[in-house]
């Protein structure tokens, strides 16, 4: 077992030992070339995302970089993490999040967030079953962002999967994201429950049953932008929300390309 009280120890010793003030954030590597220890540097990094959110501090936020290679999870249900944190890659496909152990499910995913959260440059593989890439969810995930991400399935069964799957937040970001799917029951990026002034941009969804499914019982004055949805069943699927704006989005080979019984405040 990890010794949080110890490793904290060295953090703190580190820094008063280079005469500097403390910064209000701290940082923890993740990495194959590691040698498992205490995660404080690259040479010292875990091997396991799991063991750098255990000695995460409740009580500022954290920056964990992860290097290069495919890291599982290897769960049953998902990694719930309830810190503040920064999960930062490497980007391009170079750092791989998968979870082999995890079932289909509607309550399944690789990483879920109960607090506010940054995610970067890293590739979600989920190969073929029905659960979720990111679930972030409840008020404490307000501003969360995530950006250069890519997200991939090739479930072609009926088990439903989030790519991204948000509810009851507001005043997020996903940007620079790319969600390549092999239709199936693939829903890309599913907004529900109380989703407010969300901003959506330079995204691309192909291969989907839906590229984006709007539901649930407030889901409002979100913006999307250079929206690319290719080869879906559906490309937007609009079921509630009211003042959603639409600009610059672009809709190819869907056998539908809107689906709506909500207010739109505009499409262009």
């Amino acid at each position: 077992m990890i010794d949080n009280r110890n490793i904290w120890k060295k953090i703190n010793d580190t820094e008063n030992k280079a005469n500097t003030p403390k910064s209000s954030s701290a940082t923890l590597y993740v990495a194959w070339t590691g040698d498992d220890t205490d995660g404080l540097t690259w040479r010292t990094a875990f091997h396991h995302l799991e063991d750098a959110v255990d000695v995460a501090s409740l009580n500022r936020s954290t920056l964990i970089n992860i290097g290069l290679g495919i890291f599982d999870i290897h769960d049953v249900q998902y990694l719930l993490i309830d810190k503040n944190l920064h999960i930062k890659g490497r980007g391009g496909g170079k750092t791989v999040l998968t979870n082999t152990l995890g079932t289909a499910g509607s309550q399944h995913s690789i990483l879920k967030f109960s607090r506010r959260v940054i995610v970067e440059g890293i590739t979600f593989d989920r190969l073929n079953d029905g659960t979720a890439g990111i679930w972030i969810t409840g008020p404490q995930t307000h501003q969360s962002v995530i950006k250069d991400c890519e997200f991939l399935y090739d479930n072609t069964s009926s088990n439903r999967s989030y790519p991204i799957f948000m509810q009851d937040t507001e005043k997020c970001l996903v940007k620079d994201c790319r969600i390549w799917g092999e239709t199936g029951a693939i829903r890309g990026i599913y907004i529900g429950g109380v989703i407010k002034d969300c901003r959506f941009e330079n995204i691309i969804i192909k291969n989907c049953y839906t590229a984006i499914l709007i539901t649930g019982v407030d889901c409002t004055h979100n913006e999307f932008e250079n929206i690319t949805v290719e080869k879906c069943n559906i490309g937007f699927w609009l079921s509630s929300g009211n003042g959603n704006s639409f600009t610059n989005c672009k809709i190819h080979n869907c056998t539908k390309g809107i689906y709506k019984s909500a207010h739109i405040k505009y499409i262009n």
